[in-house]
């Protein structure tokens, strides 16, 4: 994992539990214990999927009730078993990433998980954007 990476999620976002140290400890879909690294009431999107880069972009934008902006990147990416609109979004995990939200459960089987919050306006870049592909 790049160093920005580490960085970024031990930093944490709006509604989120990131960072190794900060991570809670929660009985995952088959009963074993993993780590939260987001979890959160706004609603996210799948915003870029790239073939090329095994990448996936998932995005809450800004609203009348959040002034921020959050991405969350899969790299790596095998397999994605998600909706393209999520309202909340709840990952745990490690190599398979359990989401979930109120009335969805899905997965994304990934080598990596990051999440960035950020002032970013709709259509810029992703704060991941420099060198990665998205």
């Amino acid at each position: 994992m790049r160093v920005a990476d580490r960085l970024a999620r031990r930093r944490g976002a709006h509604g989120c539990l990131a960072g190794r140290g900060e991570r809670k400890a929660t009985d995952n879909m088959s009963g074993d214990v993993d780590a939260v690294i987001l979890n959160s009431e706004r609603k996210f999107a799948v915003w870029k999927d790239t073939v090329g880069h095994s990448m996936l972009l998932l995005r809450s934008v800004k609203s009348e009730l959040a002034s921020s902006r959050v991405d969350v990147l899969f790299v790596g990416v095998e397999r994605m078993d998600i909706p393209s609109t999520m309202d909340g979004l709840r990952i745990a995990g490690e190599g398979t990433y359990e989401l979930s939200g109120p009335t969805w459960r899905g997965s994304v089987t990934a080598l990596n998980c990051a999440v960035r919050e950020d002032a970013g306006e709709y259509f810029d870049p992703s704060p991941f954007h420099e060198g990665s592909g998205i």
